[in-house]
């Protein structure tokens, strides 16, 4: 389930580089619209409208706007072939910035359709030219990216990077990225077995994405902490962590990750013996919804714990 779990695959590489942009342009778009409301009421009569960009300047943008629509729809293969574009149209124009975020979020598309190979060259790609920019925490969120991609890939571990970041980590000055960071290092002790360090490792992912206001990011932790419970044999922990947990993705109307919360919440009830027909909903309720979403493999999961549960009682 890596790449469909809230661990820390929920999307977290496109809303940390894509999403952010998207704010920013937010951000920027509020404060220009006032500035051109007070031009207007001094002097619409005179003022002239802003001159046309140039042709590949337009053609660019249209293809970054183009792109970043099609990430957030998750049409991975179309956005894939856009990005592409993006990557072309920035570096025709010399805009190192521009081609290594389009790397980026190719890199991540690509890792959406498990295209791994192709998918860490283009993150490596993104970080080279970040780095020879000065853009340090862009380079922080290639390094997220490489780390989730080292994790996915059955030939590689992202043990060797995340040791030399940790030292590092500091540097950032964005408390998602640290958050991200931690997070990323708190599932790959859990996975070599140190749960004690792991747990510590998750909370502090915790407090920093809540000290930047980053609810994906609170409610993703706690999801992997709920597992992590889970595999501490704390199942009477697990299951308020995956109450809290399916709140959280609720309020963020995140389809894939409830269904997830959904199924903990069951598992960790069934194995805490306790209010065992709110478990069994809570089953048929993440089956349903893991079929509409077609991911069978996860359905059939849920199916399996409702069979054992019922041959149980």
């Amino acid at each position: 389930m890596k790449h469909q779990t809230p661990s820390t695959k929920h999307q977290r590489s496109t809303k940390l580089q894509v999403m952010s942009r998207l704010r920013g342009f937010v951000g920027d778009w509020r404060f220009f619209g006032v500035w051109v409301l007070v031009l207007g009421i001094s002097g619409c009569r005179s003022s002239k409208p802003p001159p046309e960009p140039p042709v590949a300047v337009a053609r660019a943008e249209r293809s970054t706007a183009q792109a970043q629509g099609l990430s957030e729809q998750q049409n991975w293969p179309a956005a894939a072939s856009e990005w592409s574009k993006a990557v072309k149209e920035a570096s025709l124009l010399n805009d190192g910035a521009g081609e290594a975020t389009a790397l980026h979020n190719l890199a991540d598309a690509e890792r959406q359709l498990q295209q791994f190979d192709s998918a860490v060259s283009n993150a490596l790609a993104a970080a080279e030219i970040n780095e020879g920019l000065g853009r340090k925490e862009d380079w922080w969120r290639n390094q997220i990216l490489l780390l989730q991609l080292e994790d996915l890939q059955t030939n590689r571990s992202p043990g060797e990077r995340l040791e030399r970041l940790a030292p590092r980590i500091a540097e950032s000055t964005d408390p998602n990225t640290r958050g991200a960071f931690w997070n990323e290092l708190g599932l790959f002790k859990q996975r070599e077995g140190k749960l004690d360090e792991a747990a510590e490792i998750l909370q502090r992912a915790q407090g920093e994405y809540a000290s930047g206001n980053d609810a994906a990011g609170v409610a993703t932790v706690i999801a992997n902490r709920a597992k992590l419970f889970e595999a501490q044999g704390r199942p009477d922990l697990a299951a308020p962590a995956w109450a809290d947990a399916l709140r959280r993705f609720e309020a963020l109307g995140e389809p894939v990750a409830i269904a997830h919360a959904l199924l903990g919440q069951g598992r960790a009830l069934i194995a805490a013996n306790k209010d065992l027909p709110k478990a069994d909903m809570l089953l048929r309720r993440a089956a349903r919804n893991f079929r509409h979403l077609r991911l069978f493999d996860e359905a059939a999961e849920a199916d399996e714990m409702l069979r054992r549960l019922h041959a149980g009682q």
